[in-house]
């Protein structure tokens, strides 16, 4: 596979994981960008975390940066993670690493 259709890859399978949630949003305050798909990502982790203790039933996915990438996983997770998405809905994985948000050198 080219970085062309890796890339695509990538990009589709990031697509799926938003387009398969019922997301919660976040406030303007607790957002950390208006961009797609950033507007889900929840940057006050207190509020979310509030909001998640409330909500038993919702489903949680963390933003984690290493040195070259970023990947969504499952559940909470605190060491490097970027942002927080929550979702009514479960949204399976199909890859035990999660679902690569960015990779260095490739714009997803």
């Amino acid at each position: 596979m080219n970085n062309h259709e890796e890339q695509q890859n990538w990009i589709e399978k990031r697509t799926a994981f938003f387009d398969a949630g019922e997301w919660i949003l976040p406030s303007d305050k607790d957002r950390w960008s208006n961009r797609e798909p950033a507007k889900f990502a929840w940057d006050n982790f207190d509020a979310a975390e509030r909001l998640i203790s409330e909500n038993p039933g919702y489903f949680v996915y963390t933003l984690v940066e290493d040195k070259d990438s970023a990947w969504i996983r499952k559940g909470l997770h605190y060491i490097n993670r970027q942002a927080y998405f929550i979702s009514k809905l479960e949204i399976p994985f199909y890859d035990e690493k999660g679902i690569l948000y960015w990779k260095s050198g490739l714009f997803l």
